[in-house]
């Protein structure tokens, strides 16, 4: 399942169904390999809750279910996970070796299908200027550190085949 099938997926309660927003984010562990709370929008009036993963009931087709309305955390008394990365924060990011060489964008994410363990991020672009003409999972064993605007990978990574 790719980010992009659960961004925006309503968000309700187990005990009475009742919809408390929408996924606005995922927040990922600091290596990046596993989802650790989500980002949830209400709406009206627009505010942002965080949900520890723990919190989460089912991640189903359409809709994501918590616990309870009580899931729902002010950002402001989780710092442990609001520092932590999201997942639209590496969407779209630059890719990079272990030396800073270019070798694309992140074009999505790939999640489980629970929406619990991070499979891999999709890259596309180049490498090293040039164009690929498929896009490359990457595995999260192959991410080595997540900066703001980068994510740095193993060149090995994006290689094609017999490259590296």
């Amino acid at each position: 399942m790719r980010f992009a099938e659960i961004r925006h997926r309503l968000v309700l309660t187990a005990t009475d169904r009742r919809p408390v927003g929408r996924v606005r984010d995922l927040i990922l562990n600091e290596r990046g390999d596993r989802v650790v709370g989500l980002v949830v929008e209400s709406e009206p009036p627009v505010q942002e809750w965080v949900v520890p993963i723990e919190q989460v009931h089912l991640a189903g087709h359409d809709t994501v279910v918590l616990d309870s309305a009580a899931a729902l955390e002010d950002p402001r008394r989780r710092p442990d996970l609001w520092r932590l990365p999201r997942a639209t924060e590496i969407l779209g990011a630059r890719l990079v070796g272990p030396h800073q060489e270019p070798l694309g964008r992140v074009g999505d994410l790939v999640f489980s299908a629970d929406g619990r363990q991070v499979q891999g991020l999709i890259a596309v672009g180049g490498l090293f200027g040039m164009l690929w003409a498929e896009q490359r999972l990457i595995s999260p064993q192959d991410i080595v550190q997540i900066r703001p605007g980068s994510v740095v990978v193993r060149v090995e990574a994006v290689s094609p085949p017999g490259e590296h």
